[in-house]
This record gives C-alpha cells, structure tokens and sequence, in this order.
C-alpha cells in the first residue's frame, strides 16, 4: 500500500455559515450605544462623499392677499455653472470673499470684533468645562507657603509625585531614595522622613499616610473639637481593633481596652459606640475630591410615556442627523464621461451608504419592538413600583417577537429606558426571580425590596438572621432559601446580622 505524501486536487461540499458584510454592519449598530451611534455617523458622513444630513421638508408658509410690488423681495436663483469645474472655482470664491481674514502687504490682520459684538468662537470656549485641580497641582500650590528650604520642598515635590488618586504613599522612602541617587548629595533617611511629614502637614489632612490606621491617626491629631479622653480611646481602637470595629465587635472591643489601656478607665459600649462614630467622620480616602473621572452621562434611548391611558413608545433618536443619498453623484456614477475608477468608487460608497441606511433603520425597528413588549409585559412596574416587577427572559421575548436571543441581548446591551419612574438600563426590566408558593414567580427585583423592607423594620437588639429573613419571605409566599437570602444580601452590599446589631 502506497503511504506516500503527495498533493492532490479534489471537490468537498460543505454547509457552512458565514455573514455578510451587511449583517455584520447591522449587528455592530446595533449594540451601540447612543453616543456611540452619533460617533458612528458622524464618522461616515466625512468618510462617505455621497451621504450628506437630509433637509427637514419646509413648512409651506400661508399666501396673504398682497398686492403686486408690495410683498417682500425676492432673491434671485442662482445661475448653474456650466462645467463642474467652474462651480467648484465659484465655491472658492465666495470662501474667499466671506473670509473673516484679509491679506495687507504681506501682514496677516484678523478680523477685529465691533465693540457688543459677540464671538461665538469665545462664546464656545468659555463654555467649555475646565479640567478639574489633582491632588498633586493642589498639594505642590501649597508647599511655597509651609517651608523656605528649596531642598525640603523639592523631596516633597518627589513625594508627591508618589502619592496615588486616593492621597497614599506609593512603594516606600528607601525606595523614592534609590531613585534620587543621582542628588548632590543624595538625601538621607531623615530628609525624606522630613519631607513627608511636610506632605502630610498639607491639606487634606491625611494625605501621604503610608497605609488605613496610618491615614485616620493623621486626621485624628488635627481633631480640635472632641474632648482628649474620647480621643484616646479613638486613636487606641484605630491602632489595635480597626478590623475588629469593622465586624461590630463593641463588647470585644470594651473587654480588650480595660485590659490592656486601664489608665481609660471603665469604659462601656456607649464609649466605644462614641468612639465609632468619631472614626466614621474621617475619610479613609483623602484624595478622592480631587481629579478623578469625568462623570458618565445618559442619553435614554427608549421613551415610554403614558398617554389615554396607554403607554406609547418611541424612540428618543432625534438628535441624531437624519442621513440621505447625494442624488447628484448617482448621474455622475452613471454617466459615460466618468472614468472607471471613479464610477467603481462611487459604486462602493453607493453600497456602504445603502448598507449603513438599512442597518439604521433594522436598528430603530428592533428597539421598537422590544420596548413595546417591555412596556405590555412591565406594567405592573409602571403603575406599581419595583415590587410588581414581574419576572421576565430574553427568552421569553425573543420568542414573542420571532427574534433570536442573541439579537434581543445586542439590542438591549447598554442602552437606557426613559420612563415615568426614571431612566432604567434596558436590562433592568429582564430580572430573574423567585418561585411562589402559589406558583407563580416573583421577580429578583421585588425580592430585595421585601428584604429591605424586612432588615428596616427590624429590631436592631435583635436582627433578623438569613434563616429568619427566609422564613419571613415563606410568610408573604415566596419559597426562597436561605443561601438565596445571603446571596441577594451580599449582593446589595448589606451587612449581616452580627454585624447589624446595635448594642
């Protein structure tokens, strides 16, 4: 039998299935989000020749009896330049002519605003929002004021430069040393314990703390206002049962304190509860006021409104540039006169607009839809509140609509719903849920309302364990474990039952 490798030349059939350009265009809009829709086509009208902003349809003005000559006047039509060219040499000359600029003996003189002019160019700029100060800007505008020695602020400028967002030190002084080797000379242990404790001198107080404990007691030394006893016991719980405190441990905390500070005296649990409240008014993150992220803004992008009694949607897409095809170029696609490279790109453009257009339109018609189910499936939520909030699958409204699941998921992905109650992310209104006893379900939403209500209801002497928040639910009908409860607890950041109690 022959096993030898040689190359051969034979036919496979296969099914297989790939994607259009068109419907990969179609799905990558739609699962943008607004903003990056108004990106989007911005970018394809400078790319795309042949698209340009539709113009809204003139509103037909009403005739009055006029008298002939009497009316206002009217401009002349312009006349058609006969070859392309010549109209392109007219557009430059009314750009030039309407240039705010002139050329004066070789001198370039701008155009000098009237006085009670207004600029809108300084108009725009005054507008803008200005960058917001950083912790470094405002930590070294303050150095010139707390020290005369050039070298000491200079190794402060260092430190600075070492602190991250939240106000701490970043790595260690050894290691701010090491990279400062080539001073003269280079700074010792003690400058640089110096400079940082000028940093830690500026404002905010606690900046330049080294770790938590670190950055409390710096605050906790500017403290003015609290008598010294109460102090003391604050700064000793901050130095030895930080994480203690943060478990609401009190009678632990009180029991440890009388026996290793017996100077404080008897304290009890209202000491230490004062003392509690005396480090929850420090900021564990000094720096966080200063720089930081601009915030993020929502553009809805779904509206649902009540009206006669019914809930309308529509689509909030009216900022958005209504797009059109340059009819002009299509004769200029057609037409003998246009070479063939110039006919085949304009061919291309013709496609990619036609394809951007259609997928803008499938995008539109989606959202509809599924807003439309939310708004018929959801009507609990907006007569009632998030307690009526049933529960709902991308599933179940892919299949109402004949959509498939993943369509539903891009449509919805990052995009807000506008309604009488706020503005909800779409997937706000596709909760999971619990099954009732009478079975129906309830959704996830409803059941961490009823477990709010619960935990604030609650006596604090006495908090209600997962076991019992569980079995309260088992009350109102809802068959929900235990393990659910502590899930949807630490999911919604609440603390558990030991650390709820109040002594």
């Amino acid at each position: 039998m022959d096993y030898s490798l040689r190359p051969e030349l034979g036919a496979v059939q296969r099914l297989e299935l790939r994607l259009s350009p068109a419907m990969i265009q179609s799905m990558e809009i739609l699962q943008l989000t607004s903003l990056d829709l108004q990106e989007k086509i911005e970018a394809e009208l400078e790319e795309n020749p042949v698209l340009e902003i539709a113009e809204p349809e003139p509103e037909t003005p009403v005739e009055d009896d006029v008298a002939p000559g009497e009316g206002p006047p009217v401009a002349a039509a312009p006349e058609v330049p006969e070859a392309a060219g010549e109209g392109e040499y007219s557009k430059l000359e009314d750009l030039s002519a309407s240039s705010q600029f002139a050329w004066d003996d070789e001198e370039y003189v701008g155009r000098r605003v009237r006085a009670g002019d207004d600029d809108p160019k300084l108009g725009a700029m005054q507008n803008v929002e200005g960058r917001p100060m950083t912790l470094g800007e405002h930590l070294e505008g303050q150095l010139a004021f707390v020290s005369d020695d050039e070298r000491t602020v200079a190794l402060a400028r260092e430190v600075i430069g070492n602190l991250d967002d939240n106000g701490y030190l970043i790595g260690s002084l050894d290691e701010i040393g090491q990279s400062l080797k080539d001073w003269t000379p280079p700074p010792s242990a003690e400058e640089l314990e110096e400079a940082l404790s000028l940093v830690q001198s500026l404002d905010p107080p606690g900046v330049g703390a080294r770790d938590l404990r670190e950055c409390l007691l710096l605050q906790l030394a500017r403290e003015r206002r609290t008598p010294a006893p109460e102090l003391r016991l604050a700064r000793e719980i901050i130095m030895h049962y930080l994480d203690e405190l943060g478990r609401n441990r009190v009678p632990q905390i009180v029991k440890e304190v009388r026996r290793t500070v017996p100077e404080l005296g008897a304290i009890d649990v209202d000491d230490v509860k004062n003392a509690h409240k005396i480090i929850a008014s420090l900021d564990p993150k000094p720096g966080r006021t200063f720089g930081g992220a601009r915030p993020k803004y929502i553009r809805p992008d779904v509206v649902i409104e009540k009206i006669d009694g019914r809930y309308e949607v529509h689509l909030e897409n009216g900022y958005f540039p209504r797009l059109a095809l340059k009819t002009e170029y299509r004769a200029l696609m057609s037409g003998r006169k246009s070479d063939v490279e110039t006919r085949k790109f304009l061919r291309r453009k013709f496609q990619d607009a036609e394809f951007l257009l259609k997928a803008l339109s499938m995008r539109d018609n989606t959202l509809q839809r599924i807003a439309g189910e939310i708004a018929a499936l959801q009507e609990g939520f907006f007569e009632e509140g998030v307690e009526h909030l049933r529960p709902l699958r991308l599933q179940d409204v892919a299949e109402r609509l004949g959509m498939h699941l993943s369509t539903v998921s891009r449509a919805i992905s990052g995009k807000y719903l506008q309604c009488p109650r706020g503005v909800f992310e779409m997937k706000f209104f596709f909760p999971g849920g619990a099954s009732r006893q009478d079975g129906t379900s309830e959704s996830r939403n409803s059941v961490m309302a009823r477990l709010k209500e619960l935990i604030a209801k609650e006596d604090r002497s006495r908090p209600l364990s997962d076991e019992d928040l569980a079995e309260e639910l088992k009350k109102q009908g809802i068959a929900i474990s235990r393990r659910t409860v502590t899930k949807y607890r630490e999911a919604e950041g609440i603390a558990a039952s030991r650390e709820r109690k109040a002594y």
